[in-house]
């Protein structure tokens, strides 16, 4: 059945003086509530953060964490709660093994409900590691009131290990906060999660925002609009064209509105949209027996291995 949620990418600009970090964090931390309180009113169930916001109010002095939050993740629960809108909030935790580069994902009610510890983390003079960050080990998909929420954070975006595992995840949504573009490999994440995208990044950087699962825009933010809002319909499955493209005319013939279908000119596969409350994408696909990408895939590998001569090695 239709899933239409309505999601917002925060984008990350400020006034402050970098020279000065007490100043700084203020600046930030009064320009991040004026950036919320924007978005009152309008309806958003899931809204996205920037890293820049939890790493330059990270203050040692007055440390974060899930069990004594401060000022920023109070910031994030109040918008949560008041709006009714789940919130993925960039944030620097200090907790027992360490200090961490994190995402915290709030619910509808202002409570944590998951928390995403940046992986892998950059390396240098001044960089990450040597500042005394850890790495976080795991990955994070939350089920949530909207839908199956992943969280990933800047340098994350360049280590396929990690894509994989969020992979076979299946998030519905992927919530990426960044510092770094991230350019052709956001467009990647979100084809190969076959996931919704939402990227959270400075407003100087190249276009971003909202993207759909072929890795394409459905609200990008700029000067004029710094934080892009969109519905979502997360009711969808992908289909390879191969064996399935000659039914989608029956498929709009017998459901009429009640389905989008979304079709790239360029690489192959399509999507579904169930807009019924009746029945959903997975429904119709077995309906019309529709093969899926992922499945026409792994049945592509396997004839393929079973046709493919024997290496020289013995392998096949």
């Amino acid at each position: 059945m239709a899933k239409f949620v309505r999601v917002a990418a925060i984008s990350y600009s400020t006034f402050g003086d970098y020279s000065r970090p007490a100043a700084l964090r203020r600046t930030i931390l009064r320009e991040t509530r004026e950036r919320f309180d924007r978005l009152r009113g309008f309806g958003v169930q899931l809204a996205v953060t920037a890293e820049n916001v939890g790493y330059y109010t990270c203050d040692e002095q007055q440390p974060e964490s899930l069990e004594t939050p401060g000022e920023l993740m109070t910031i994030y629960a109040e918008f949560a709660r008041s709006e009714r809108c789940h919130v993925a909030g960039s944030v620097v935790l200090h907790e027992r093994e360490g200090k961490f580069n994190a995402l915290v994902l709030f619910d509808d009610r202002g409570a944590v409900a998951g928390c995403y510890r940046k992986n892998f983390l950059t390396f240098g003079p001044g960089a990450e590691l040597e500042l005394g960050f850890r790495p976080g080990a795991d990955i994070v998909c939350v089920d949530t009131a909207v839908g199956r929420i992943g969280m990933a954070i800047c340098f994350d975006l360049n280590f396929p290990e990690l894509r994989e595992r969020y992979k076979a995840a299946r998030p519905d949504i992927l919530c990426f906060s960044s510092m770094y573009h991230g350019g052709l490999m956001q467009s990647m994440w979100a084809y190969d999660l076959r996931s919704f995208l939402i990227a959270a990044l400075p407003l100087v950087n190249a276009p971003f925002g909202i993207m759909d699962p072929f890795g394409r825009e459905v609200r990008f933010a700029s000067s004029y609009v710094p934080d892009p809002v969109a519905d979502i319909n997360l009711d969808r499955v992908m289909m390879h064209l191969t064996w399935n493209q000659e039914k989608f005319a029956d498929i709009v013939r017998k459901y009429g509105d009640a389905v989008t279908l979304a079709i790239p000119p360029s690489i192959g596969p399509a999507l579904l949209y169930s807009n019924s409350p009746d029945r959903s994408a997975a429904d119709i696909a077995r309906e019309f027996e529709l093969v899926l990408l992922d499945d026409f895939l792994e049945q592509a590998r396997k004839v393929n291995a079973a046709a493919r001569p024997p290496r020289s090695d013995g392998g096949r």
